[in-house]
């Protein structure tokens, strides 16, 4: 039978009441409960937590060393923290920005926000090109195999993430479906119908195509869109969606919205601008506070439903650079996105 010292074991009799719970890890900055243990209680855990830590022995062996259980060590491991003799730090290498990523899932509930390492520049290639790569890094986190992916047609930040995909190894999806409507101008509905096959194939899904305009004229127009087989499909298959993959946009439309002919009129601009929209994810519109706005010109899109859309568990946007920050505010705000993936100067604004 394995004996302990008498005076240790006093020692622990007395250890749980004389160290308060307290907050483990890098939140603890100096012992805190240190002055309530007696000597004998201190040299327990500093000589149990520098055999674990220091020198790496195995907690199955300190329990033989020391003749305790294995479960006693684990328990004075605990103890050590608690009483700030043991603090653990991470250290991010050197292109991560953890502590501007907690400050902005902090101040916004956010899920997750990826900061890739780099600022706007001219022409926003290389801006756009990081952010593709750090959404693609950090898809393997939430993706398992079994996720049906909703993806926005019309968004160079998607497919700057798609490219990226396909040098990530593992990624793995059950399902791929368009959010909203794919059909423009011929050269521009080649580059959404891409993004969806491509994504498809480097996650080894299957994918459904949404083969109709984004923006129609009417209400009307919209309503008997929805009366189609294939559309009532979607609309069926974004009930079961678990991940989305948006962009984020402005009231001025990128220039791949542009070039696919699905952007809205100057009317609809003037009205967004005069009920204080500041941009849209999937085409629907939110003001600065994230409140969904624009339900009229809403009435002629085909795609997702705001209600809908929000209901997804995992909603991605990976949007960057000066000309977002309102919107990008206002989607985290209004939870229209819960990962964010985007840069440096716009992390730094969005805590200011």
């Amino acid at each position: 039978m394995k004996r302990e010292p008498p005076e240790w074991k006093q020692a622990e009799q007395g250890l749980s009441a004389a160290a308060p719970a307290g907050r483990i890890g890098s939140e603890i900055s100096e012992p805190r409960y240190t002055k309530f243990l007696d000597p004998v209680s201190m040299r327990i855990l500093v000589t149990v937590a520098r055999m674990y830590y220091e020198r790496q022995i195995t907690q199955a062996q300190i329990a033989q060393d020391l003749h305790f259980s294995q479960s006693r060590v684990s328990r004075l491991l605990k103890q050590a923290q608690e009483a700030g003799i043991v603090e653990i730090r991470v250290k991010a290498p050197e292109g991560f920005h953890a502590e501007l990523e907690s400050e902005v899932e902090r101040k916004y509930h956010a899920r997750k926000v990826v900061v890739a390492s780099t600022w706007e520049t001219e022409g926003g290639y290389t801006l756009i090109e990081s952010l593709g790569e750090a959404a693609a890094a950090y898809l393997p986190i939430e993706l398992s195999g079994t996720q049906h992916i909703g993806v926005s047609s019309w968004s160079t930040a998607l497919h700057a993430t798609v490219r990226a995909m396909e040098r990530v190894s593992g990624l793995s999806a059950s399902y791929v479906t368009q959010l909203i409507g794919g059909v423009g101008v011929a050269s521009a509905q080649a580059r959404a119908t891409q993004l969806v096959e491509r994504m498809a194939k480097v996650l080894g899904a299957d994918y459904r195509m949404l083969p109709f305009p984004a923006v129609l004229d009417s209400a009307a127009s919209r309503d008997v869109m929805l009366n189609e087989a294939i559309v009532r499909e979607s609309v069926e298959a974004w009930k079961s969606v678990d991940v989305a993959l948006v962009g984020i946009g402005t009231l001025e439309p990128s220039e791949l919205l542009v070039s696919s002919g699905n952007t809205l009129g100057e009317d609809d601009a003037r009205t967004l601008r005069s009920i204080g929209a500041v941009g849209d994810v999937v085409l629907r519109h939110y003001d600065a506070y994230g409140s969904f706005v624009g339900q009229d010109i809403a009435s002629r899109i085909i795609g997702i439903g705001a209600e809908d859309y929000r209901r997804i568990p995992v909603r991605i946007g990976i949007a960057g650079g000066k000309a977002k920050h309102r919107s990008i505010r206002a989607a985290l705000r209004g939870g229209w996105i819960n990962v964010l993936v985007t840069d440096v100067g716009t992390a730094e604004f969005l805590v200011t």
